[in-house]
């Protein structure tokens, strides 16, 4: 999705994550499972920024035992009008 306001907009990503997992560097570990969320300006590299960010409103709630998580690119659209997100698990 975007997020921001005119002019200045990211392309962002939320997803449900298991509850009770820690952040170890740019990975959530939980039971065993590395999730590490990346990011890219095309197919072929994945080493954009990205931060995570407040989720956004109206997400619907998530279910027991989860909890929602959303990051984005750093880069503006402005900058890099293609962005691809995606979720390595180990």
């Amino acid at each position: 999705t975007q997020a921001g306001t005119p002019g200045n907009e990211y392309f962002q990503v939320s997803w449900l994550r298991r509850s009770g997992g820690t952040w170890a560097g740019n990975s959530y570990r939980w039971a065993g499972s590395r999730y590490q969320p990346q990011a890219g300006h095309d197919l072929e590299g994945w080493s954009a920024g990205i931060k995570i960010v407040p989720d956004p409103a109206g997400l619907p709630p998530a279910p027991a035992g989860f909890e929602w998580m959303t990051y984005r690119m750093t880069t503006p659209m402005s900058g890099a009008p293609k962005g691809f997100l995606r979720m390595d698990l180990e």
